[in-house]
């Protein structure tokens, strides 16, 4: 949408000023409860959390260490190293593009600051 559009919109429409400034709100807390999660959680409650939220009703999560670590604010080694641990623990098991969830209560548990 052109600026100009836009702005007559914002300016005449109640509601959709009321839409604008709700989604910037929601994405707001977002980037706020990220930056907080980075800057004070560890990561491996913040990658348990993450594996749960995601996961699909099979208990699998289709994704690469590469995109857990972009979305987690980490590097690939470190996330890498973050799931052979739980693999040794049982927690979970590893494919490649896949993660099978295999201990929920663990990892709920691991979630819970």
């Amino acid at each position: 949408m052109p600026a100009a559009a836009f702005k007559k919109v914002i300016h005449q429409s109640e509601a959709f000023r009321t839409l604008v400034f709700q989604s910037f709100t929601d994405h707001l807390a977002s980037v706020i409860t990220l930056v907080e999660e980075i800057a004070f959680g560890r990561l491996g409650s913040r990658l348990a959390r993450y594996l749960l939220e995601h996961a699909d009703s099979s208990q699998q999560i289709k994704a690469t260490h590469q995109e857990l670590a972009t979305e987690l604010g980490s590097a690939r080694e470190v996330i890498s190293r973050q799931l052979k641990d739980l693999e040794g623990r049982g927690l979970l098991q590893l494919q490649r593009g896949c993660i099978d969830l295999q201990d929920m209560e663990a990892l709920k548990k691991m979630a819970t600051p």
